[in-house]
């Protein structure tokens, strides 16, 4: 049956109840009262019924779908964080049937990965969470909003006039799944209501804030503080966006880029795209970096869209 059927039957049955309720909180006939108090009875298992048949269908439109929601960053080029991977993968997925915990922190300035890390494990490891992987940015957002647009994603929509708290949806539809949470780009300490608890929901959350996971209570085994590439890593990168040849024919000038910029990932992408496809040299690219750091011109330059972090 289509679900505009369900939400109309669903919808008569809860216009008979409140129909039912308020003549029996009006009735003084005690027969009356007890016939009324039957059909209350019966309304409401009716709705459990009707409530528990669309679930149903929607668990099993999600499951059939695997639900794979994330608004991707380019992880194409993702290079490096064998370290920081692992750990996730030791510290989220299910060892001989347990986990070491269900929450993780990436904590980092701006530019330096987080998200990319996060999406690049969901991405591999999505398989492992057979409920599906959702992403969301969660800066400037209030929890309730966070946790009625996650119950949306998977099918069960909060009427606006349900007065139902984040923390509740958050148990009741998140708490029995196995699936990721990404809460991308986290700013502040109240988003601590939205873990469902119990071990099957895994959530990400990335920050900037440095205390962040230290106020969300996470200890340091579910703390990862992510530091500037190694040097061989931020070579690599720059090879998956201008080519090897490039790169190694020029290998001192490469050294010297990554350096003046702080082996930061994002930037190295801005570079990369800046050169992709030109003739210069990186030679002279790198003299130019280097007089602008000197000239304090080099961040306003390597800025991304709004953000002062990026």
């Amino acid at each position: 049956m289509f679900r505009k059927s369900w939400e109309q039957i669903l919808s008569n049955w809860q216009e008979k109840l409140k129909h039912y309720e308020l003549e029996g909180s009006i009735t003084s006939n005690t027969e009356k009262k007890f016939e009324l108090d039957q059909k209350i009875e019966e309304c409401r298992a009716k709705i459990l019924e009707i409530n528990a048949h669309v679930n149903k269908e929607n668990d099993q439109t999600v499951k059939n779908n695997h639900l794979f929601k994330l608004s991707l960053p380019d992880i194409s080029t993702f290079t490096g964080r064998k370290d920081e991977l692992k750990q996730l993968e030791n510290v989220l997925l299910f060892q001989e049937g347990e986990k070491v915990c269900s929450i993780v922190g990436l904590t980092g300035g701006g530019g330096i990965g987080k998200s990319a890390l996060a999406y690049r494990f969901a991405t591999v490891h999505q398989d492992k969470f057979p409920d599906g992987v959702i992403g969301l940015r969660v800066d400037k957002k209030d929890v309730n909003t966070i946790a009625r647009q996650l119950a949306r994603i998977i099918g069960h929509p909060i009427d606006e006039d349900d007065d139902i708290e984040a923390g509740e949806i958050m148990q009741r539809f998140f708490a029995p799944r196995r699936m990721l949470l990404i809460f991308d780009n986290a700013e502040e300490a109240r988003i601590k209501v939205l873990r469902p608890g119990g071990s099957r929901c895994a959530i990400i959350v990335t920050t900037r804030k440095q205390y962040l996971p230290v106020s969300l209570d996470l200890s340091e085994t579910a703390t990862i503080r992510l530091r500037s590439l190694p040097e061989n890593d931020a070579l690599d990168l720059l090879r998956k966006i201008l080519g090897q040849t490039q790169i190694d024919n020029a290998l001192a000038a490469a050294k010297r880029i990554a350096e003046v910029v702080g082996r930061l990932p994002l930037a190295l992408q801005v570079i990369g795209g800046t050169l992709r496809g030109k003739r210069r040299s990186l030679a002279t690219y790198a003299d130019s970096l280097q007089r602008q750091k000197e000239q304090l011109r080099l961040l306003p330059r390597l800025r991304l869209g709004e953000d002062p972090d990026f």
